[in-house]
């Protein structure tokens, strides 16, 4: 457990697998910095694959997608409530840096902040945004205007991909100092390796 005095970090996602598959490392890494590391997601409490890299964990009330009618209803009745619990999650951690990943966590906690203490910053990597091209052109300019809204309350952008960064660019979510183009999210080359001509034929 870091100190009080330790810098503090929330990671953000909608769910608990998010964190447990990409996002342990960092969490890792910050934590042997001396950081106090905290993690807010769906099934963050219950995921046995957190209890060793966060200090502290925290459910949401987000779920990844929608089905049914009283499904729905259930989760715009918990939705409506998620700013309010983010908002009190940040309060009591007293957090320097609040980093959001993936679109429906990122958005509600970035609108849940929007009026943030000027000491806690916020950053949104953007694993891919839902605007992309190729797909449906209203569908794509009604998530692009969402993302424009959400920008405003983001204090540093991470994007991944060279689409993402065009459209960052384009839409100018952030200005250009405060987005960062980091291409992909990282490969362990001890345990991969380019796949031989044999094993491409076998796949």
């Amino acid at each position: 457990m870091a100190p009080p005095s330790a810098p503090r970090l929330l990671v953000v996602t909608t769910v608990s697998t998010t964190l447990d598959a990409f996002l342990l490392p960092y969490a890792d890494h910050f934590r042997a910095k001396g950081w106090r590391v905290d993690a807010l997601a769906a099934g963050a409490t219950t995921h046995p694959g957190l209890i060793s890299h966060f200090d502290r964990r925290f459910d949401a009330p987000w779920q990844r997608r929608v089905g049914g009618v009283i499904h729905a209803w259930r989760t715009a009745r918990a939705l409506w409530s998620a700013p309010r619990q983010v908002r009190a999650v940040v309060a009591d951690g007293g957090y320097d840096l609040v980093h959001v990943h993936t679109p429906i966590a990122a958005w509600i906690t970035r609108f849940a902040l929007r009026q943030r203490a000027p000491t806690t910053k916020v950053i949104y990597t953007a694993h891919g945004f839902h605007a992309y091209p190729g797909a449906n052109r209203l569908r794509n300019a009604m998530l692009r205007t969402i993302e424009r809204a959400a920008s405003a309350w983001t204090d540093y952008l991470v994007v991944i991909n060279a689409d993402d960064l065009a459209l960052a660019t384009r839409d100018r979510l952030v200005p250009a100092g405060r987005m960062v183009h980091h291409p992909g999210i990282g490969v362990d080359g001890s345990h991969y390796r380019v796949a031989s001509r044999v094993d491409q034929y076998a796949m």
